[in-house]
């Protein structure tokens, strides 16, 4: 008996030091009861990464409040990772904020979204300062480092709204587990979250009063963006199915598969709006190199992977949704460049910054830009071989004296770098009207004028908003002269510039006066309900052209100068929506508040046609391509779209025109009709041959 209790303590023991050596080897490293409420910042910093090193796992959690600050009980708080370039990596975790309050944990590394919704409130994503944004992204993501646990985000959702209901179908039946987002209208279309339908593929949302941009999308159909009326009647959304890329990605060198890299698909020309639409699928390759890309919309990609430091693409591959097309997609090395950005002085890590490498022209130019995380770390992965230019950007700090440079030899890593950044000088000022009240919302540009003796790498401009009482603050600026600007969003000046000279001493503070100016606000008048899916800019020999911007109700130009403007309304791809001989004018005098309502052309509707063979018969599944002829060589593109069984096809929210409309088929046949004009109906023919340029088709 004595004996078999030595044998079972032994096995014990043994098993217990094993556990223990396992646990601090393998299990990711963890907050300390002392310090598991301290904030992110206060962790020590992230390790340089290792690539051969197996992801470490972070966090993301925060807050849920209303519009009124306060936590919001069993909100719906939902994160997906982006794989590249607006797609997404699988379908959204989401979970009940208990008291207002939720946690994501064991998260990979990699960029985020993170969103909320609640029945009774509009959803919202997460707007905080921890956003980055990443070329080609369509919205901002939320960057993870390995290890970092960022719990402090706060998502505020919107006001009440307007609840729009529908349902998600194909051809007549219901599509289970499909997802429905709203976009806001902005320069991006930035999207609003994804939200689950129903087993009988049916939705309810809480949008904002007015139009709404509604996006579905379900795994293996092509992504569809509607216009509709909030409130308004139940909305039905078709889905077609979509084509399918399948390919391998290979070792350049050794002609080995490459695992566990991502894989995406980007189009050729860029989709009408910039949501999950035409990006919307993305994948990993599995043990032997393989992915596959479904729910593709017909038409040329180009795939690109890239992760783990490869990197490569494709030849461009044509989708249709008859045949499934295939690649194969050679990966070369390239170099992991890491780093820390710190203050010199005081060895804190720079929060809120980003760092650049931008490659030598005879390198090609190419560039590349990494979020700088709360432990002050940066990474790129994959970098091809030249030389490059670093140069790191923090809120409050300013570059080195001389600018930091990088050669990257072959495949081969380089050390990790530490960049440490000087405090710079604070200039504090108002801006007020030329009335006297103070100027809120109005953007300040201060440019260095001795920029020519600056040091490469420096920032030349910074800026700075202005809040309601007039008051700005400009951050980071080097010594030497440097000249406050007042300035509209397409950087017009909009009141007198101030130069000051930034020595030892802090200066006085400026006190800027914006000229005389009044507002316009437009609304567009057409066939079927007001349009908001337009650019409008007004022109003026003067003050030249003026941006307006939407605002969910008109689009609205401020702080503009006395003056006659002409109103140029296009399309969402640049066509015109007024008729060159009904443009209006607008004569704006002094502090005058002017509304307009404009009616946009009634031809700016849509082109109908039809895709035959040389016998007369109907082809499906052919894509069809417009192109605006604008004067001066002016051109615009349209988004494809497929003819449906009758060869049928539509392009809506045309302008006048004239526009070219080319038709090709996944068997090589196509054909070309020019000078087609909105409100016809046209037949395209395909043939065996393309015709060549001179010799297109005449519109019928």
């Amino acid at each position: 008996m004595k004996w078999t209790r030595a044998v079972l303590i032994a096995v014990a023991v043994a098993l217990g030091v094993w556990g223990l050596r396992y646990f601090q080897e393998v299990a990711p490293p963890s907050e300390s009861p002392a310090r598991a409420g301290t904030p992110p910042q206060a962790q020590p910093s992230t390790p340089p990464l290792q690539r051969s090193a197996a992801p470490l796992a972070g966090a993301l959690g925060g807050t849920v409040r209303d519009d009124q600050g306060r936590p919001v009980d069993e909100a719906q708080v939902c994160l997906q990772r982006v794989l590249a370039s607006a797609a997404p990596a699988a379908s959204p975790r989401c979970t009940n904020a208990l008291g207002g309050t939720f946690l994501f944990d064991l998260l990979p590394p990699g960029d985020w979204q993170l969103w909320a919704v609640t029945a009774e409130h509009r959803s919202s994503p997460y707007r905080g300062h921890r956003l980055v944004r990443r070329e080609a992204l369509p919205m901002a993501v939320i960057p993870l480092v390995p290890n970092e646990r960022l719990l402090d985000l706060d998502i505020t959702l919107g006001a009440a709204g307007v609840l729009l209901e529908g349902r998600v179908l194909d051809n007549g039946s219901p599509i289970p587990r499909a997802w429905v987002s709203w976009l806001r209208r902005g320069a991006e279309y930035e999207p609003q979250g994804r939200f689950p339908a129903d087993a009988e593929g049916r939705f309810a949302l809480r949008v904002p009063p007015g139009p709404v941009l509604l996006e579905a999308s379900a795994e293996g159909y092509v992504s569809r963006i509607v216009e509709v009326p909030a409130p308004g009647p139940f909305v039905e959304l078709a889905l077609s199915p979509g084509g399918t890329i399948e390919g391998v990605a290979l070792s350049q060198d050794t002609q080995t598969p490459v695992p566990n890299v991502r894989a995406h698909a980007r189009p050729q020309s860029a989709p009408l709006f910039a949501g999950w639409n035409g990006l919307q699928s993305a994948t990993l390759t599995d043990a032997k190199g393989h992915f596959m890309l479904t729910g593709l919309g017909a038409g040329r990609y180009v795939v690109e992977v890239t992760g783990d430091g490869w990197f490569g693409e494709s030849d461009p591959v044509v989708v249709s949704l008859e045949v499934k097309a295939s690649t194969v997609i050679h990966l070369l090395r390239g170099a992991l460049v890491q780093g820390t950005v710190l203050e010199r002085m005081t060895g804190k890590p720079c929060l809120e910054g980003n760092v650049k490498l931008t490659a030598d022209p005879e390198d090609l130019g190419r560039s590349f830009q990494s979020p700088v995380s709360v432990s002050g770390h940066f990474s790129f992965d994959a970098v091809p071989p030249g030389r490059y230019a670093v140069d790191p950007e923090c809120p409050g700090l300013v570059a080195p004296g001389t600018r930091v440079r990088l050669a990257i030899e072959g495949q081969r890593d380089p050390p990790p770098l530490r960049i440490e950044l000087d405090s710079g000088l604070t200039v504090r000022g108002t801006v007020i009207r030329s009335t006297g009240r103070p100027a809120g919302g109005i953007r300040i540009e201060a440019s260095a004028q001795d920029a020519a003796e600056a040091p490469k790498g420096t920032a030349r401009e910074l800026f700075a908003l202005s809040d309601d009482s007039g008051a700005f603050t400009v951050l980071g600026l080097q010594r030497g002269r440097w000249t406050f600007t007042p300035v509209s969003s397409d950087r017009l000046p909009l009141g007198t510039s101030i130069s000051i000279f930034l020595g030892v001493v802090s200066p006085e503070s400026p006190r800027l006066t914006l000229f005389p100016s009044a507002s316009v606000a437009i609304r567009l008048k057409g066939a079927n309900g007001w349009v908001s899916d337009a650019r409008v800019m007004l022109q003026s020999d003067e003050a030249g052209v003026r941006e307006t911007r939407f605002d969910g109700e008109v689009f609205l130009a401020n702080d503009l100068p006395p003056g006659r403007y002409r109103v140029d309304a296009r399309g969402p791809r640049g066509e015109p929506l007024v008729a060159e001989k009904s443009t209006p004018e607008l004569v704006v005098f002094e502090e005058q508040q002017i509304r307009r309502d404009i009616v946009v052309d009634p031809l700016s509707l849509s082109i109908w046609g039809q895709v035959v063979d040389e016998d007369q018969r109907p082809v499906s599944a052919a894509v069809v391509h417009a192109e605006w002829e604008g004067p001066d060589g002016a051109s615009a593109e349209l988004p494809n779209t497929l003819t449906g069984i009758q060869g049928e096809f539509t392009l809506l929210g045309v302008g006048r025109g004239p526009y070219v409309i080319t038709a090709q088929h996944g068997d090589g046949r196509s054909g070309r009709l020019s000078g087609v004009r909105s409100g016809q109906r046209v037949q395209v023919t395909l043939q065996a041959a393309a015709p060549g340029p001179g010799s297109p088709q005449s519109a019928k």
